[in-house]
């Protein structure tokens, strides 16, 4: 009986994905012993199903919005498979409100450009995929924060002068509330602005007239929470 040494060629072969797989081999032969028809060995490799991960957990699912950047990071996702250390991250298309959400290299987004007004908790669903094919879906909470109006930034100043800086006047973080009004007022109590729209911002004019260097007072008012704030805003030109 004679024994030969095979090497094999294991490119084929995908330890993690179930299913029948050829791999050939080059036979080292001893002096003497001659392969005319250049014969190589063959073998096929059964590799079982293995085990779906066991679990996807989230390194943080609260978040403080900024509504100069649309696209923020929440948290990293980290598959529990002690077998396998490569899955496919994604978002169930349609579950939740994946639609406000992405996922990048294994890395939660919030990605959008609505306000969602009032909405403060989101649910994600996810799916891991490993490479066998098993699928796993987990939904988690995310919570978003929001400044409470009383301790919002308000600025007291603009410089509606054209140059492209500080030229108008609003409180972008009001759209996160439902139901918002803005107003401006002079010293004579007549409004010059109104807008129930946090992103619609004051440039300074009323009915196409540019107001003077002055004072003038500003209300805020959150439907959703009842509070009322007020101010005095000045505007300023250089």
């Amino acid at each position: 009986m004679l024994t030969l040494t095979v090497t094999w060629n294991q490119a084929p072969l995908n330890l993690y994905k179930r299913g029948s797989y050829f791999l050939t081999g080059t036979v080292t032969l001893p002096s003497g012993i001659l392969n005319p028809e250049n014969l190589n060995s063959t073998l096929e490799v059964g590799v079982l199903a293995k085990p779906a991960p066991q679990d996807v957990i989230l390194s943080n699912n609260d978040f403080d919005p900024d509504p100069k950047n649309y696209f923020q990071v929440i948290g990293n996702f980290t598959v529990i498979d002690p077998i396998d250390k490569e899955h496919t991250i994604t978002l169930v298309p349609g579950a939740g409100d994946n639609q406000y959400f992405e996922v990048k290299e294994d890395i939660l987004f919030w990605s959008s450009a609505e306000e969602v007004s009032g909405k403060t908790q989101f649910t994600v669903v996810i799916r891991v995929t490993d490479r066998d094919g098993n699928v796993i879906e987990k939904s988690f909470t995310i919570n978003r924060g929001r400044t409470d109006i009383t301790e919002l930034e308000i600025f007291n100043s603009f410089t509606p002068n054209g140059d492209g800086i500080n030229d108008t006047w609003g409180v972008p973080d009001l759209r996160y509330f439902r139901g918002v009004r803005v107003q401006v007022f002079d010293r004579n109590g007549e409004r010059l602005f109104y807008t129930e729209d946090a992103d619609t911002r004051w440039d300074g004019t009323y009915k196409g007239k540019e107001m003077p260097v002055s004072t003038y007072f500003w209300v805020v008012e959150v439907i959703e929470t009842g509070n009322v704030r007020r101010g005095i805003l000045t505007i300023l030109k250089n």
